[in-house]
């Protein structure tokens, strides 16, 4: 069962668990023969963890231990698209303008984290529609932690809006989002409520690449001024990282422009985000499974002469092939709420984690739990690395109510810092 309490920083301390199934723990869903799996958990008040915790000392031989598994590398995806890929700039951060360090009523403690924080914005689409002071309650607290919690990015996951064609919720979210502005750098892909199976909404007149290319920290889009699609370059520490935002169900051109991003910086480490990738059992979105997945990208009819991409096609056409990447985070699946991770191992022995969160549990407004969710109550993650122990500490928090979610394995654990 998970407590809900004020969060303090004490969180970052190293009591959360690391959960892998190295030795064929018992575990929902199934693993392909290429890779490893993590405990999962899809309901907050779910059956307790199957795993035993693990200290951050632990990391190092539990990064072994997988990276040692009798992984076979899969085919190699379709031929495809060519795209033309921006240049970029270079690599640096933007310090935070006029935010104040609000600890004395932010629940967190006076003395700032020591290990940087990335912070991952789930499904909004609730607040930008009903919910405008919740959307709020988050982009205030990022801005105003910038430094004080060592903030360096943001990544949303997509479906920023409920409505692709309602101006006013873009505008809910545009405000909110321009507490950000010039403070941290981040990145907005597109959902399936963010744009219409023709690929076409309101997302670029309020989300224009314009906002973000006056900063050193972006790298570019796959299309001139559209965001669906984009990447950056933060110092996540004293190591630059690249960020990929891709959209929902990325057609096979955006994916090819990818693969090429992803090459012009092998040498650095990589996070992609996109919408749908990991389902609420632990599995990728994978349109061949005989057991068909909720949601799933293909079954939206977008753009079918471009193609579309679900989590499995990402892994094989994407993520195999690039070494770098080593964290893919997503949204969009549901659940109560929708929270799963899955770590996998190439061939190489290389480590990529996969993480889905989704806090709105409804699939529309007029759910009954939704007076009490409020299309989520506000959780983010914070994504602490945490170099010197080499491991990467995943929390659970909420502005709005000022909580953490914590003694749940599902929500606030540790895993093997991906090398």
């Amino acid at each position: 069962m998970c407590k809900r309490r004020v969060l303090a920083w004490i969180i970052l301390a190293p009591l959360a668990s690391a959960c892998m199934d190295l030795d064929g723990l018992q575990r929902t869903g199934t693993c392909r023969p290429e890779e490893r799996c993590c405990d999962n958990h899809t309901s907050l008040g779910g059956a307790a963890s199957n795993c035993a915790p693990t200290s951050p000392t632990d990391a190092k031989s539990l990064y072994d231990a997988v990276a040692q598994s009798d992984a076979t590398r899969p085919d190699a995806g379709a031929d495809l698209v060519s795209a033309e890929v921006p240049t970029l700039p270079d690599a640096s951060g933007t310090d935070a303008k006029n935010s104040s360090d609000g600890a004395a009523d932010s629940g967190l403690a006076e003395t700032a984290p020591p290990n940087p924080t990335v912070v991952v914005l789930p499904d909004t689409q609730f607040y930008a529609a009903a919910y405008p002071e919740i959307f709020a309650a988050q982009t205030k607290w990022i801005a105003d932690h910038r430094n004080s919690a060592n903030l360096v990015a943001v990544l949303h996951e997509g479906d920023v809006v409920d409505n692709t064609t309602s101006s006013d919720q873009w505008q809910v979210a545009s405000d909110s989002f321009a507490a950000l502005d010039g403070v941290i750098p981040y990145l907005v892909p597109a959902g399936n409520h963010d744009e219409s199976s023709d690929r076409q909404g309101l997302m670029d007149q309020f989300f224009p690449a314009s906002r973000s290319n006056q900063f050193p920290w972006f790298g570019g889009t796959f299309e001139p001024n559209k965001t669906e699609n984009s990447f950056a370059v933060v110092f996540i520490g004293d190591t630059p990282w690249l960020l990929l935002a891709l959209e929902f169900g990325p057609r096979n051109a955006v994916v090819s422009w990818a693969n090429q991003v992803l090459r012009n910086n092998a040498e650095k480490p990589a996070i992609l985000v996109t919408h749908a990738y990991l389902y609420n059992d632990g599995t990728r979105y994978d349109y061949n499974k005989t057991q068909p997945q909720s949601f799933d990208p293909h079954g939206y009819n977008y753009t079918p002469l471009a193609g579309v991409n679900d989590g499995e096609q990402l892994w094989q056409n994407l993520i195999v092939t690039n070494e770098n990447v080593r964290l893919v985070l997503s949204g969009h699946c549901l659940g109560d709420p929708a929270v799963a991770r899955l770590t996998s191992v190439r061939p190489s022995g290389s480590m990529v984690h996969q993480i889905l969160a989704n806090y709105q549990t409804c699939a529309d407004l007029s759910c009954p739990q939704m007076p009490q969710i409020k299309g989520g109550n506000g959780y983010l993650r914070l994504l602490e690395f945490d170099k010197a122990n080499q491991v990467l500490r995943v929390h659970t928090y909420s502005p709005y109510l000022n909580q953490s979610i914590e003694q749940d394995d599902a929500e606030d654990f540790v895993l093997p810092l991906p090398q």
